[in-house]
């Protein structure tokens, strides 16, 4: 491909939230010392496309207006323009943990091992209207879709989202696939060295289903 087309969000190149090797051991060290709040399986999925700038221009979680304007209007803003954006991110926390925290703190975020994976600038707490999310995302008022099922029961003791600016540890390798998980900036360069006419993408933070699969094979055809 001659020419790739830009990134999403008016950038020349994908964003990178990702600690670089030389910081690791001293951004550990620092993060070690902050307050610790716990992200899910499904939300660490997250903070590694925050790293790695798939979630490009996105710097990390979103604050309370973004959010909102995400919600209702289906579009963020970077650099005075809009660009369609359809499902809000950002973090949730108990109202135990919101109590303790405070907008312009940084946090310690950590997986279910305990372990610190990346660092928060909180810079939004705010209420989490769950009706609202499942209305918006999942154009559904039922309470037994499989979308409303994880926000009102995996996430059921979470009544606030926190949004800010992260800064996150490389992502493990996985030994047997790891060499396949490549960045937006390692994938475009690869996609350069090629030199195809044209690619078919498809971007999904879970593991591929058969519906995504059928989506990239008629893409393909078409």
């Amino acid at each position: 491909m001659a020419d790739l087309i830009p990134p999403h969000g008016g950038l020349t190149e994908p964003l990178s939230c990702t600690v670089p090797a030389e910081r690791v051991e001293a951004f550990r060290a620092e993060a070690a010392k902050l307050p610790r709040v716990p992200v899910s399986d499904a939300d660490l999925s997250t903070v590694y496309r925050f790293g790695d700038g798939a979630l490009s221009p996105l710097t990390g979680p979103m604050d309370e207006s973004t959010y909102h304007r995400v919600l209702d209007e289906a579009w963020i803003e970077n650099g005075g323009k809009r660009y369609a954006w359809t499902i809000p991110l950002a973090f949730p926390v108990t109202a135990d943990l919101k109590a303790r925290l405070t907008v312009g703190e940084k946090v310690a975020l950590v997986n279910g091992a305990g372990d610190a994976v990346a660092t928060l600038a909180i810079s939004s707490i705010f209420p989490w209207d769950k009706q609202k999310y499942i209305r918006s995302v999942y154009g559904t008022e039922r309470t037994d879709h499989p979308g409303a099922d994880m926000a009102l029961k995996g996430d059921a003791d979470a009544t606030h989202l926190i949004g800010g600016r992260i800064e996150v540890l490389p992502q493990p390798k996985h030994p047997k696939f790891g060499k396949y998980v490549l960045t937006p900036r390692e994938v475009r360069k690869l996609l350069a060295s090629k030199g195809w006419n044209r690619v078919v993408a498809f971007q999904t933070r879970n593991p591929l289903h058969r519906a995504h699969e059928y989506a990239l094979v008629y893409g393909l055809e078409t």
